[in-house]
């Protein structure tokens, strides 16, 4: 596995651009595979609305 130089990315608009895209497809499929777990674990939270998105976005 290669590691990849940040600094050769502001040459790369195209990298850049498909590494956001496998980012953001990552994040829906976790979103997508543990929104049931998700939705247990928030109905039983005593949290505020702002304290729970809080703490998913740790």
């Amino acid at each position: 596995m290669t590691l990849i130089n940040p600094y050769d990315l502001r040459e790369n608009l195209d990298r850049i651009e498909a590494i956001e895209k496998a980012s953001l497809r990552l994040l829906v499929q976790a979103l997508y595979d543990y929104r049931h777990e998700a939705a247990i674990i928030f109905q039983a939270e005593n949290d505020q609305v702002a304290d729970i998105g809080e703490d998913v976005t740790q």
